[in-house]
């Protein structure tokens, strides 16, 4: 069982493609500790740390629908490697402006900036990329080994970012980050070409497509909205406000990490439970579970103490955890029972573009 498990590893292509996921999601997962008390202890003001991170997740959410046709037009191999080129180039010059005593907010918006939008290239490119790199037998095994990479990087990134910050500074966390893209960069590099989809017409033609099969579906672009506000509304509050309560009350950026590793567990945690239970609804189950949100926030904004806050934020990781897995469960039914009768050939390639990114 086990050597079935790690039977995928014998094929080079996924091995390079497993070392450049698990090194950039380290990576990334680190970033936000580093980032967030780089820019505190640059201007000490909130309002800094809220313009950098809102050009960072602005720039993604742009990008990302020119992203999801760009994949399906250029081989994947040179989308990826490009964008963790662009994501090494910025977080290493990020790096070099903080350990200058920069404070230049807006300098370091705009790379972030260039962070997001590189981001926002490479998340669609990386979709259905297992099943081109190992053969059909393992392909579940190899889903499975990306999985546990994900989880193992978002369960370790905070920890660390926080201990980095602490004992060296926050630009090491940053510096670790930018490594990790070049690694991913070098690992792209040596994987065989992965061809996109074929090209159907212009660009914007395809944009109007996909834009016309997501809003043909209630159930898609209203989850969808509602991802979005609880993103734009609980998670945008906490990744501003939780360093600042970190910082004045929790013990500083080490506290930080721990509430990170606190939610990185819950939404394992919810993964497990998923693939164990099989919800009759399981998008009514998700948004449910993003309820788990709201007692996190109010800790953080009344209580003290790093083990309540943490066990609420572990809660809230096991409801964002809850959402994501449902969501794939109920997207990847609704694909194999309707889009094989419902969608043209031409825009069959829309449906992984609506998904929320987190879903992927």
């Amino acid at each position: 069982m086990f050597a079935l498990a790690l039977a995928p590893l014998r094929a080079r292509e996924f091995r390079l493609l497993l070392a450049a996921r698990t090194v950039s999601l380290l990576g990334t997962a680190m970033a936000p500790v580093g980032l967030a008390f780089a820019v505190l202890q640059a201007t000490g003001r909130v309002g800094d740390l809220g313009l950098v991170l809102a050009a960072q997740s602005g720039a993604m959410l742009l990008v990302l629908p020119i992203g999801g046709v760009l994949a399906d037009r250029r081989p994947r191999r040179q989308v990826l490697l490009t964008a963790d080129c662009v994501s090494a180039l910025a977080q290493g010059l990020t790096t070099a402006a903080v350990l200058a005593g920069g404070r230049g907010i807006v300098a370091l918006a705009v790379l972030q900036a260039a962070v997001g939008a590189s981001r926002g290239f490479a998340f669609p490119a990386l979709t259905g990329l297992v099943p081109q790199t190992v053969p059909e037998a393992v392909r579940q095994q190899g889903n499975a080994l990306v999985g546990l990479s994900r989880n193992a990087t978002s369960l370790l990134g905070g920890p660390l970012g926080g201990l980095l910050a602490v004992l060296v500074s926050p630009a090491a966390a940053l510096a670790v980050d930018a490594a990790s893209y070049a690694i991913s960069a070098s690992c792209w590099y040596r994987l065989p070409v992965i061809a996109g989809g074929a090209t159907r017409g212009g660009m914007l033609t395809d944009l109007r497509e996909g834009w016309n099969e997501f809003r043909s579906r209630t159930w898609l672009w209203a989850i969808v909205v509602q991802f979005a506000m609880v993103v734009g509304v609980g998670a945008a509050a906490f990744d501003v406000l939780a360093p600042v309560v970190a910082r004045d009350r929790l013990g500083g950026a080490s506290a930080f990490g721990v509430i990170l590793g606190a939610e990185a567990l819950g939404a394992i945690a919810a993964g497990v439970t998923a693939l164990r239970v099989s919800f009759r609804r399981p998008l009514l189950v998700g948004t449910c579970g993003t309820l788990l949100l709201a007692p996190e926030l109010l800790l953080m904004a009344w209580s003290s103490s790093l083990p309540v806050i943490s066990v609420s934020a572990a809660a809230a990781g096991a409801g964002m955890g809850l959402l994501a897995c449902c969501g794939r469960q109920h997207c990847r039914t609704w694909c194999h029972t309707r889009c094989s009768r419902e969608c043209r050939p031409t825009t069959r390639w829309a449906r992984s573009r609506c998904y929320p990114s987190g879903w992927r």
